[in-house]
């Protein structure tokens, strides 16, 4: 049977000015569009009205699926609204070109989650682990989501590590943002850190933003996210690109279903996309170890490359860089 993909557009925010003109973009090559927009003011009923945190817009693609689910698509693909497919790519050739069959999805890349992430989302991945250390925390989620063991089993068997973050994990963390700890500032030039001190966390009781997160991390470690767990690794996470990802019909379900557990567990979308499709997923495309930086993409559109089309959209359909699958971010707002 030749496939047939859904093309699913996910807003952060509301955007719905940007409807029709993506539906113009995508004219003749999806027949079925849908819109995942968040506080949605229409009637469109392509467009699923959302509500939810940019930053754990994975609970859109849950809460939209009874808009875009349908029987004659054989896979969805979910793609943001900032980013632009290759104009060559259409419902029928997407899963060729990523060499999909029916059981395999597709993100551009999945990396296991480490301490050098962990330091350097540290306000999400604060939030995110928090449910995971510590019992309860407003989300009973334990007995919904697959045990530890099948966990690292589909890590192993997707070649992700499994075993990366230990029970200490606020301890450690800690040590990266003590005031004589050097480390802190490979991960984050001294200028960048400053940059966020301003910006944040200048005038919280005026501590900058490693004193915040100190005294954050304190208080997990006090409230028992400290003390040893039954086991010397945490839940295996990962982290990956999720502006754009494929996903077959037959495992949406398992999918998006997951996806709104991770979110209620307030895990932040870039974590919670890549670990739910490697939980789900038996079948998963995808370069290791290459976040935003594999070679069928463009995640910095600068502006000396806009320039060279002239900021025309018509004038980067007609010459679109070669073996290119989409270039993200794309402002449309700043394209004629």
């Amino acid at each position: 049977m030749k496939h047939k993909v859904s093309l699913v557009v996910v807003y952060n925010h509301n955007y719905e000015s940007n409807i029709d003109r993506i539906e113009s973009l995508y004219a003749g090559r999806f027949d079925k569009i849908f819109h995942l927009m968040p506080f949605y003011r229409g009637h469109k009923s392509n467009v699923a009205k959302i509500y939810g945190n940019s930053y754990l817009f994975h609970d859109y693609i849950r809460q939209g699926l009874g808009t875009y689910k349908n029987n004659e698509s054989s896979h969805y693909c979910f793609a943001a609204d900032d980013l632009l497919l290759n104009p060559n790519i259409n419902q029928y050739n997407l899963t060729e070109i990523l060499n999909l069959d029916d059981n395999t999805g597709y993100i551009p890349s999945i990396s296991a989650l480490t301490y050098r992430e962990l330091v350097y989302w540290s306000e999400w991945t604060i939030m995110s682990l928090r449910s995971m250390v510590l019992s309860g925390n407003g989300c009973e989620y334990k007995s919904f989501i697959p045990d530890i063991n099948y966990a690292r089993c589909a890590f192993d068997a997707h070649g992700i590590s499994s075993r990366n973050i230990d029970k200490n994990v606020f301890i450690e963390m800690q040590k990266y943002f003590a005031p004589d700890n050097t480390n802190y500032y490979k991960f984050f030039p001294r200028g960048y850190s400053n940059s966020w001190h301003r910006f944040i966390y200048q005038k919280l009781r005026g501590w900058s933003y490693t004193d915040w997160l100190n005294h954050r991390l304190n208080s997990l470690i006090n409230s028992g996210a400290g003390r040893p767990v039954n086991d010397d690794f945490l839940y295996p996470l990962a982290y990956g690109v999720s502006d754009f990802l494929v996903v077959p019909h037959n495992k949406i379900d398992d999918f998006t279903n997951l996806l709104g557990i991770f979110a209620a567990m307030n895990v932040f979308v870039e974590i919670a996309m890549p670990t739910c499709m490697l939980l789900t997923l038996d079948k998963l495309k995808f370069e290791k170890n290459k976040h935003r930086q594999t070679g069928n993409a463009i995640f910095d559109m600068t502006d000396d490359m806009s320039k060279q089309y002239e900021y025309k959209l018509s004038n980067l359909m007609e010459n679109w860089p070669d073996n290119l699958l989409f270039i993200h971010p794309l402002k449309l707002s700043r394209w004629s």
